[in-house]
């Protein structure tokens, strides 16, 4: 019964984290936590019971812990994201402006996060502030993430005061960091990362930011003796592994033993990056110290504890305390101590509860949620904290239903369904993009169903073949397998699409491996470092241990360079809300028809033996699957593909346009910067379900128009062409092909800003080798035409001039939807673009326009009235940076009164889809609509 009070209570304080995070009502304490009382006496007073034999209905007992449990959980998550508390950090941080001096004091709490270097992360622990000038003022502590970055100018000095606080031997440091106060930014663009949402799961408040000369050690030490013992193992370990284990090897096992992540960074094995590498093969899992590894660790001490013949509850408490060295051994990151409080739950309750390990587990993962949310409950929202949990839930509640649902097959039947898993792991590999069609997954269950059945006709037919079934193969391989099975359904495949974009298709055979031998690997590395602590022989008895984990760090390495060689990595849409309550209640539905699978077979034989005798019966078996699947596909395949929508990016100084169709088919124009092209464009067409680019196009050579993006977003995203303003040749440079004397000087000097132009040219030419897409010339004329979309570009300068080349080279392109016309200009000068413009005449609907030029103010006023005056546009898209405005908006308002003005950084990303005939722009922040009708008449380009 206390399993079921575990689980009752873990439900409950979920289902109250997620009632305050939809209504966030402001409900008095007093009120919500008179139930939750109530419900703690009645819980206590039905416990007290069955202490006397006297057990209540089970439905009672769940209905008292949900009235503790339930209240409480809203009341916790209120604490969170509702107003915060008089004399808080948090409260303290609402009253100020951006960009105010700020200084603040407090304990660094966390290993430090060094991720290159010239930034890192430090994670503090506050609890003074200062203002300005003001008073120092203590506040209720908070935690704040520190971002500390080196400037291309830093000395010696400030370099070496860096390398000091990324130590890990920073951990437990109390620091003064002087640094300015902005807040975090409100989303711009569909499918943008939630950067404060990130902070609040990770129970961070906000982030700053500061130099390494701004950060002031107070005092070098770790605050506690356990964390200075830990600290001092630490080293240690290291010290052992880097003198026992081969390179990169020794790197592997520092990080997945002792949670070192600085260890594999910029670190390549045959060409790839390993981090990139392991992710790519669906087993990034593996560098990061988590449930896994905790468990394995757990596994190991357990059975080391055991053999010297104690019984668990005499060594579970020490069992645990090393638990907790281990945490703050790895820095004591978030999902190490997740991880620690889950197993040590597990294991008080294996030991002390009399449970055993099935409903241990049960018990033990619903009380460790508890305590976890209790802490943090935004963390419910965490990728880690569902990747953590889902993964444990899914072995323990999917596996077994697994099995008995394989088991069942037999001869021709287990046959085809292998044959079918093949399938769809091949169609993953070719285009995941059609698996994840529904009409095109119910066809193949509809094949599925259909294969079936025609194997139990061959198997009554052929006798022989019923002797075909698992049942032969060893229970431990099979429900080893069947586990990485149940993983990949209960957890990877959904999460994977909702949160990361990419499914690591090699990981479903990879990780059959990968799982076993990270287990070896670890106790390995564990012992390896434990053995080197051994005074005067330690290296002696490390020496075998390290070489076996170097073979095992080897196997590694060769597994993930396989798979980045032979298995993609493709792209998925973002799925929706609805159909991710879709897809668990449907996983839900089947996990209860094998709890009712008696029930439910009693009435499927009573049916059979009545109507199983008529032929049609027998027909329909085979008809209605293959109605189904012929029906499904061919809705497929005669889906009408016609314009979904235009969206003009948030995505710096140059516009970023994006044209999707309802089957996700797209067109780019340009791509931003790598950060815009990897983060912000990628995420912002998975959103509309893309998952491949059929047109590129890069309408301007400056680095951040497109190079960088584009070069960036290909590694993610496959590309079937692409179209450029300007190409090299063998024997000349970009900026010889592009021929501006200026930037061709400025180069020659080394300035980073103009070399930056060669850079991200070679980086898109060699993307375009890599993942194989053809790049053309830019030609005046029809670019791209779809159903509903045409994009052309008008002819450019003949002989452009040797001063401002670059932007005199970048085409204007004429996007036309339906009836209406856009017209983008990427970059320019203001007579070169009145010069295109009056080759060819545009009347359009829309304009949208650059934000490029702060040093040239009154050169970009004078390129905006070129514009507006030749165009007359109804409606003006800025795609104006966040950094700098080198226009007033205000003042064009007023000098334009007819036309409406949209700017990216105000409205946000401005989508546009035509409904009923009529242009519909709506800004993505500000949720300002303009709906356009179509005009009476327009300028051909190209009849």
């Amino acid at each position: 019964m206390m399993a079921t009070r575990f689980i009752t209570l873990s439900l409950a304080f979920i289902a109250g984290i997620v009632a305050a995070v939809c209504l966030r009502w402001e409900i008095p304490a007093g009120i919500l936590l008179l139930p939750a009382v109530a419900g703690f006496g009645l819980t206590v007073y039905y416990i007290c019971r069955e202490r006397r034999w006297q057990p209540g209905h089970r439905s009672v007992t769940m209905l008292a812990v949900a009235m503790f449990a339930l209240p409480l959980g809203y009341w916790r998550t209120m604490i969170n994201v509702g107003p915060p508390a008089t004399g808080s950090l948090a409260q303290t941080l609402r009253t100020l402006d951006d960009w105010t001096d700020l200084t603040v004091r407090g304990r660094v709490v966390a290993e430090p996060d060094f991720r290159s270097a010239t930034q890192g992360y430090l994670r503090l622990r506050v609890d003074e502030i200062q203002v300005g000038d003001g008073e120092w003022t203590s506040v209720a502590p908070g935690n704040v993430q520190l971002r500390v970055a080196l400037r291309s100018d830093a000395d010696d000095t400030e370099i070496a005061h860096f390398e000091a606080l990324m130590d890990p031997a920073a951990y437990g440091y109390t620091i003064t960091a002087d640094t300015r106060f902005v807040a975090a930014r409100r989303l711009r663009n569909p499918g943008e990362f939630n950067f404060q949402s990130f902070l609040l799961q990770s129970d961070v408040l906000t982030q700053m930011r500061c130099r390494p000369n701004a950060v002031v050690i107070d005092e070098r030490t770790a605050g506690n003796p356990l964390t200075e013992l830990a600290l001092r193992t630490k080293e240690a370990f290291l010290i052992t592994c880097k003198r026992t284990i081969r390179e990169p090897c020794s790197r592997l096992v520092a990080v997945t033993t002792l949670g070192a992540r600085r260890a594999m960074y910029n670190i390549e094995f045959r060409g790839n990056d390993v981090r990139d590498a392991f992710r790519h093969a669906g087993v990034g899992h593996v560098l990061a110290v988590s449930g896994l590894h905790v468990s394995i660790i757990s596994l190991l001490l357990y059975s080391l504890l055991r053999v010297t013949g104690l019984r668990p509850a005499a060594f579970v408490p020490v069992l645990i305390l090393f638990l907790i060295l281990f945490a703050l051994l790895t820095g004591a990151r978030p999902s190490t101590v997740r991880a620690v409080i889950m197993n040590s739950v597990v294991l008080i309750a294996f030991a002390y509860l009399h449970m055993n390990l099935r409903r241990a587990t049960y018990a033990g993962l619903a009380l460790s949620s508890f305590i976890i949310l209790i802490d943090n409950p935004i963390v419910l929202f965490a990728p880690s904290f569902l990747l953590s949990f889902g993964a444990v839930l899914s072995l323990v509640l999917i596996t077994p239903v697994l099995e008995r649902w394989i088991c069942l097959l037999r001869g021709m039947s287990l046959i085809v369904a292998i044959l079918w898993f093949i399938g769809i792991f091949m169609l993953c590999c070719l285009r995941l993009d059609i698996l994840v069609d529904g009409r095109v997954f119910t066809a193949l269950l509809a094949a599925l169903w259909l294969g079936l059945r025609a194997g139990v006709s061959l198997n009554e037919k052929f006798p022989w073949l019923w002797r075909i079934d698992l049942n032969r193969v060893p229970r431990l391989l099979r429900l080893f397998i069947l586990a990485q099975l149940a993983i990949q359904l209960g957890m990877m495949i959904p999460l994977s699409a909702w949160f990361f974009g990419q499914f690591p298709v090699a990981g479903i055979l990879v990780n059959l491996i990968a799982i076993p031998a990270v287990g070896v690997l670890v106790q390995l590395g564990m012992l390896t470092g434990l053995a080197g602590l051994v005074p005067i022989i330690g290296l002696w008895l490390a020496a075998p241990l390290g070489a076996a984990a170097t073979t095992v760090g080897y196997l590694f390495f060769w597994m993930t360079h396989f798979s980045v060689s032979f298995f993609p990595f493709p792209a998925t849409p973002k799925p929706s809300l609805g159909w991710m309550l879709g897809y668990y209640l449907a996983l839900l539905a089947i996990l209860l028809a094998n709890v009712w699978a008696v029930a439910l077979q009693k009435h499927l034989y009573a049916f059979w033996r009545r109507f199983g005798t008529m032929p049609i019966l027998r027909v329909l078996a085979y008809v209605l699957p293959l109605a189904i699947c012929v029906g499904a596909l061919a809705a497929w395949h005669n889906r009408k593909d016609t314009l979904k929508g235009v969206t003009v990016f948030h995505a710096g100084d140059f516009p970023v346009v994006a044209a999707v169709s309802t089957q996700g088919r797209a067109l780019l124009i340009n791509g931003g910067s790598s950060f815009v092209g990897r983060n912000i464009v990628f995420e912002g067409l998975r959103a509309q379900g893309v998952t491949r680019l059929d047109d590129v196009v890069i309408a301007g050579v400056a680095p951040k128009v497109g190079n960088q993006g584009v070069s960036a977003l290909s590694s993610k995203l496959p590309v079937a062409s692409l179209m450029v303003p300007v190409k090299t040749t063998a024997d000349e440079t970009y900026l010889d092909a592009v021929g501006d004397d200026y930037l061709i000087r400025k180069a020659a000097d080394d300035a980073p800003w103009a070399t930056a132009y060669n850079q991200a040219y070679e980086a898109l030419r060699n993307a375009a080798h890599e993942h194989n897409f053809p790049v053309t010339l830019i030609a005046p004329g029809l670019l791209v035409e779809w159903q509903g979309l045409r994009l052309a570009a008008l002819p450019t300068l003949e002989k452009p001039p040797r001063r401002f080349t670059a932007a005199a080279r970048s085409p204007l392109l004429r996007l036309d939807t339906g009836p209406f016309t856009w017209v983008i200009v990427t970059d320019g000068i203001p007579w070169a673009v009145e010069r295109m413009l009056q080759d060819a005449p545009v009347r359009c609907d829309v304009l949208v326009l650059p934000d490029n030029a702060f040093p040239f103010r009154r050169q970009y006023n004078e390129l905006i009235d070129t514009a507006i005056a030749m165009t007359a546009p109804r409606v003006i898209i800025f795609a104006d940076g966040r950094s700098s405005r080198n226009f007033d908006v205000e003042t064009l308002v007023a000098a334009h009164d007819d036309i409406v003005f949209f700017t990216t950084d105000a409205d946000g990303a401005v989508y546009g889809v035509i409904d009923a005939g009529i242009l519909v722009l709506r800004g993505h922040l500000s949720q300002q609509t303009v709906r356009l009708a179509e005009q009476a008449s327009k300028t051909e380009l190209y009849p």
